[in-house]
């Protein structure tokens, strides 16, 4: 193990005050402690997707997943993962398949405010809106429906005029950012009624599989998405906790993406601002790209303000790992940077 003390004590310049406040770079904070996510789907669905951000790459997380069918079959899933471990998954079908099927309004009642429902169909989960007005340039307003990614959808928009023609469409948009827009469809507000629950005969057949959960990444980030896919359709609750050890450091270490990013950020905040450092908490594993051991990653060769700097001292401006004059891009970007 190297002597840390030593190495400060032989670098010309030295971080300020890097020997009496260790716990600001490397100490969890208590209010840090005991992070935890609920999620819930409230209705019912084939397939959903809950897009978890604000996670770290390195840190544990501990799932409990249940997902309860309509006639109150329950499936379990505990799962734990660390999310710089978590497969990227790669857009293959290129938005294909997120058209928007089924669109209808599927009731209008009478209540303080006039309400519509509205329900559609993809294929692949989707987060989507409706937009609507009196005139076919959707111009009144725009409706979001549920904060995650689902194939049965439904929403409802109150506040309609009454015996009047509106014209909608529905927006729809995956995880991967490829979005569908359905055709231009008119909703009357001069009836009512409302479309009964429809049930098929093999439901309760379905409803005794178990769905099938993966975790993916889309990016070299820490956000991790849980997708959900069932025969029948089932409702899901998800209780996530952030795992954190203690011990002879009071509430325990902070993971290494918040000790050589997030901490240098908080002090270093008008070099993000001026856009002059190079970006951070991305993989190095594009083509053409290949970190060096004089340049270290952390979890998932993931780059850090630590990759180019030396976190406590060196005897270069900066604290730099390469000389001020030499242009270090080459060491990394062998096939160019592109920026001319």
């Amino acid at each position: 193990m190297a002597d840390v003390y030593a190495e400060i004590e032989k670098a010309k310049f030295e971080h300020d005050s890097v020997l009496q406040k260790c716990d600001v770079c490397h100490v969890v904070r208590a209010m840090e402690l005991g992070r935890t996510w609920e999620l819930d789907s409230f209705s019912s669905f084939r397939g959903l997707i809950f897009f978890l951000r604000g996670l770290s790459l390195d840190k544990t997380y501990d799932i409990e997943l249940k997902a309860t069918g309509a006639g109150g079959k329950e499936h379990s899933f505990p799962l734990t993962f660390r999310p710089y471990e978590v497969r990227k998954s790669v857009d293959e079908k290129n938005g294909a398949d997120i058209e928007v099927r089924d669109a209808r309004v599927a009731g209008i009642k009478e209540g303080v405010f006039l309400e519509a429902v509205f329900k559609w169909k993809t294929r692949r989960p989707t987060a989507a809106k409706v937009e609507y007005g009196l005139k076919q340039d959707y111009g009144e307003k725009s409706v979001r429906g549920a904060p995650f990614f689902t194939t049965d959808h439904l929403l409802r928009i109150t506040g309609l005029k009454r015996e009047k023609i509106y014209h909608y469409r529905i927006i729809a948009g995956d995880v991967f950012g490829n979005l569908s827009a359905s055709r231009d469809l008119l909703l009357d507000t001069s009836s009512r009624f409302e479309e009964p629950p429809s049930f098929t005969a093999d439901e309760g057949e379905k409803e005794a599989l178990a769905p099938r959960v993966r975790l993916f990444r889309i990016d070299s980030t820490a956000d991790v998405c849980i997708e959900v896919a069932s025969a029948a359709p089932v409702t899901v609750k998800v209780k996530m906790v952030e795992s954190m050890e203690t011990g002879k450091h009071g509430p325990g270490l902070t993971s290494a993406r918040d000790s050589q990013i997030t901490v240098c950020i908080t002090c270093h905040k008008n070099i993000v601002q001026m856009m002059v450092s190079h970006p951070v908490g991305m993989e190095g594993m594009n083509p053409g790209i290949e970190v060096p051991p004089q340049f270290p990653t952390i979890e998932g060769k993931v780059i850090t303000c630590v990759t180019c700097h030396f976190p406590h001292g060196g005897d270069e401006v900066y604290l730099l790992r390469f000389l001020p004059e030499k242009d270090p891009c080459g060491e990394c970007h062998k096939g160019g940077t592109g920026i001319p």
